[in-house]
């Protein structure tokens, strides 16, 4: 599969031979491969509730670019400075920068999806409009968490179907002839985690009085730009993952699952884990039972565009097992769509 990214390419062209299109000196071009034929469709369930498409409709798009130079001050931005290219049924737009110096080391950074569904913060100061921004330090200061006034009862970031966070962020230095390239990948800001129940039984069967439980796995806060040390907040300040059915069926040879979004964090984790496989049997309880990787070594941390998926394998003579993995968050493409 393809990673879950833009590639972002940036080039800055010179004044070049006849065969190249022409550009003034100091032109700075922000190419997009959308693969976006059509302006509304997209490959595979069209969610855009897991990052899956970025919008951008002229006046108030879902996508902002900042351009700080080396003394930390923010020197071009989208939307603002920039000119978007390109046609809404084409696969690919650029945006074009001018006015920057060859010579000059450029630190680029790129944001998707973060309109209207995140309150964002850069030390004390609220931050409504990224675009507003002045320096680097602003923006690698930013933290966001949802839109959400009850932290303990919303489905961690999936409320209201947004779209989630992403960005990225690049050097690039020009030479003295303007020319210069370099690719960003817009990655989500957070991690996903999904508990999965297979039945391995041999029939169908009814989990009773179920209950999923994973301990200090759900920050309430997380950083926009991807930091060295990418958790805002100690360990001891997030959040358990839990829920709970009085029953669930599930076929022979199928799978319930759950999953949750979440801010990257800090391990190790453990989970518990408990049901019936009948209304009037005894509960089956697996508390603390410590979330490995396929090597059983602890999990120590989850970063951005992570996903940590948790089995529990219910097998004939209702022997019950316990897998975990964690591997990068690849499941499709983005996509740029236009209003």
């Amino acid at each position: 599969m393809q990673k879950k990214a833009f590639i972002l390419l940036l080039a800055i062209w010179s004044m070049v031979a006849c065969n190249r299109q022409e550009l003034p000196e100091g032109t700075l071009r922000i190419s997009f491969e959308t693969g976006a034929l059509q302006t509304k469709a997209l490959e595979g369930d069209g969610n855009a509730a897991d990052g899956g498409e970025i919008a951008i409709d002229g006046e108030n798009p879902d996508l902002v670019i900042l351009i700080a130079n080396s003394e930390g001050t923010i020197v071009a931005k989208y939307p603002g400075t920039g000119e978007l290219e390109g046609s809404p049924l084409s696969t690919s737009v650029s945006i074009s920068f001018t006015g920057l110096i060859g010579g000059n080391t450029y630190t680029v950074y790129a944001f998707g999806n973060t309109r209207g569904f995140w309150k964002m913060k850069s030390g004390e100061s609220d931050v409504t409009d990224l675009t507003a921004l002045t320096t680097a330090s602003e923006v690698e200061a930013l933290q966001f968490q949802p839109q959400a006034s009850d932290l303990d009862s919303y489905d961690c970031l999936k409320v209201l179907g947004e779209r989630l966070p992403l960005s990225a962020k690049g050097t690039v230095t020009l030479e003295s002839s303007g020319n210069g390239e370099i690719e960003l990948p817009l990655l989500r800001c957070v991690a996903k985690v999904t508990a999965r129940f297979e039945n391995q039984f041999g029939e169908e069967i009814t989990l009773y009085n179920f209950e999923n439980t994973m301990r200090k796995m759900r920050p309430q806060v997380g950083y926009v730009v991807a930091h060295q040390n990418d958790y805002p907040v100690a360990p001891a300040d997030a959040l358990d993952l839990t829920s709970g059915e009085n029953s669930i069926t599930i076929p022979n040879d199928s799978a319930y699952k759950l999953s949750w979004y979440v801010f990257p964090s800090i391990g190790p984790y453990t989970c518990d884990v408990q049901f019936k496989l009948s209304n009037d049997g005894d509960i089956r309880q697996f508390t603390g039972l410590p979330i490995h990787d396929d090597h059983a070594r602890d999990i120590l941390q989850l970063t951005r565009n992570q996903h940590l998926t948790i089995t529990t394998r219910i097998s004939a003579g209702q022997r019950v097992s316990f897998n975990f993995e964690v591997a990068d968050w690849e499941e499709k493409t983005e996509r740029i769509t236009f209003d």
